[in-house]
């Protein structure tokens, strides 16, 4: 199913933990959907009397797939590993650990690429070299999954590039 639009967000509590979640309404008041309890459990009663929360986007998109919007929430979430119980309040899916130097989180480099003020940036880059070094990289991982996506994801990329 198609959507209008899709947005995918970190909120960052006053602990530092985080939670990565999507909205598909676009509405500016979501805050998302973790669950209460877990948060009450790092929190004083004195300390919710007083309590901000920081939203921020981390990729939108105009008319987008449900299935693909999910995949993309589900990249965010093992990059920032939001899913560790120390570092977030996502639970699923199930804490994976990533060695940062074997996986290339390929979605920030494709959200940056496809925003119209990050390609002022990018044009003095060889971008074509760039996709390729990731596709490889992309190969080693062991996510099938992971590597289908991003390398579909960086294909469509190098086709706009190259028109």
């Amino acid at each position: 199913m198609r959507i209008a639009k899709g947005i995918i967000y970190r909120i960052t509590y006053p602990n530092g933990k985080i939670y990565i979640g999507q909205d598909r309404t676009d509405d500016i008041n979501y805050f998302g959907s973790a669950k209460g309890a877990l948060i009450e459990e790092d929190f004083t009663p004195e300390q919710r009397k007083s309590f901000t929360i920081t939203k921020d986007i981390l990729y939108e998109a105009e008319s987008i797939e449900i299935s693909e919007l999910n995949k993309i929430e589900l990249q965010f979430i093992r990059f920032y590993e939001s899913n560790d119980p120390q570092k977030g309040y996502n639970r699923y899916p199930g804490m994976k650990r990533y060695d940062p130097k074997k996986t290339i989180f390929i979605l920030e480099k494709v959200c940056k690429i496809k925003n119209t003020f990050y390609l002022h940036c990018m044009e003095a880059l060889d971008i074509r070299n760039q996709l390729s070094d990731l596709i490889a990289a992309l190969r080693e991982s062991n996510d099938l999954d992971d590597i289908n996506y991003a390398i579909q994801q960086l294909n469509e990329l190098k086709e706009e590039i190259s028109e």
